[in-house]
């Protein structure tokens, strides 16, 4: 493995790499360093970029000294080899006068410091070392807060985005309730009225009368019509008698309806310590798929394959129907409902269709704690 170097305490022995392919400019670097009054603890030395990527691979240096002509490595390209070995290792690099350019070229891009070759003593040569030491550990704790500020901010806008979609979810159910109640409670007893009267005035009319007996077999479908619509909008079976019992009843009404044949399965799923609210948020994905598939597939079978495993609940919907092209199909409402019940609790979810092939929805949720019954309430 390359090695990612580390910043040294202050005090404490150093390990220097010194790639330098001139015997006599090491002779005098290394000289140097043994004058400075830094704790040296060993200098290691690499005459090719070759050599050095080597060495790096087995040792941990505080500190690189590369000179930029190397022969099989110069200018720029010797210092990006380096620095792509051991990136949190600083580098000083060292240049000749008709270097200058190219040395302050590798400053611009992560060097902490170069020094003239014959142009510094053992004084100058300490302040570098210990400048770009302390440089090199400045640069990477602006980094890691960047980046610790960065995944707070992507955990504060997953945190808000789940929140928004809660308030969504809770405010569409709550929608579905006022709508119910008031088909219920309202629009479902007029039409119960109006019906007596129409039973009132046949029995005036001798024989009755045809078109009073049309209107209220239309009533009488309008009624029922009211009452299924109901029974979408609110699912008090989930509470009463379970998630897996709602479904199939569910399944069961559009059966009645539909020559469509429908297959569900879920024999290895159990919900005795799975809270309401996820509950409804799968009874509701599958609600919202079958409604996609019985408005535009065009399918002869459904299976819906519902499972709970150690930590992890599954589930599959699958149908045999026209499909579409995934590339240029556009996210519709009904998609974008069940990805937002998705994302609430931490699920993923992937679809895979193809013109002709069908259409398959495969969603996972991890079992957490959000989800479960808190047995400590009682």
């Amino acid at each position: 493995m390359p090695s990612k170097g580390f910043m040294p305490e202050s005090n404490s022995l150093l390990s220097i790499l010194v790639v330098e392919d001139n015997p006599a400019d090491l002779f005098v670097l290394e000289g140097l360093l043994w004058k400075t009054r830094l704790h040296i603890h060993k200098i290691f030395k690499a005459d090719s970029y070759a050599h050095a990527a080597e060495l790096l691979a087995t040792v941990q240096p505080h500190l690189i000294f590369l000179d930029l002509s190397l022969l099989d490595s110069t200018g720029l390209a010797s210092f990006s080899h380096i620095n792509q070995i051991a990136p949190s290792v600083p580098i000083i690099v060292l240049t000749g006068l008709s270097d200058m350019d190219m040395a302050l070229e590798t400053m611009a891009n992560g060097a902490q410091d170069y020094l003239v070759k014959g142009e510094f003593d053992e004084k100058l040569l300490s302040k570098s070392i210990q400048y770009s030491i302390e440089r090199k550990k400045n640069l990477e704790n602006i980094i890691n807060a960047h980046i610790a500020m960065e995944q707070k901010l992507e955990e504060a806008r997953i945190i808000k985005q789940k929140e928004i979609a809660e308030a969504v979810i809770v405010a569409q159910e709550k929608e579905r309730h006022d709508i119910s109640r008031e088909l219920h409670d309202n629009v479902n007893q007029q039409l119960t009225v109006a019906m007596m009267y129409i039973a009132s005035a046949e029995k005036k009319q001798e024989g009755g009368s045809e078109i009073l007996k049309q209107s209220a077999s239309f009533i009488l479908n309008a009624i029922e019509e009211i009452r299924s619509l109901t029974k979408n909008l609110v699912t008090p079976l989930i509470k009463d008698f379970g998630l897996v019992k709602a479904i199939e009843s569910a399944l069961e009404d559009v059966s009645m309806l539909q020559k469509m044949q429908i297959t569900f399965n879920a024999d290895s799923f159990y919900e005795a310590d799975i809270q309401y609210d996820f509950k409804l948020s799968v009874f509701r994905i599958i609600q919202e798929q079958l409604n996609n598939v019985l408005k535009h597939a065009s399918a002869t079978h459904l299976t819906i394959e519902l499972g709970r495993e150690a930590n992890k609940i599954i589930l599959l919907i699958s149908d045999d129907g026209i499909g579409f092209e995934q590339a240029t199909q556009k996210e519709g409402i009904g998609i974008y409902n069940i990805s937002s019940r998705v994302e609430l609790f931490d699920g993923i979810m992937n679809i895979c269709s193809a013109p002709d092939k069908g259409c398959s929805m495969y969603i996972e949720f991890p079992v957490t704690s959000s989800m479960l019954v808190d047995r400590s309430i009682p």
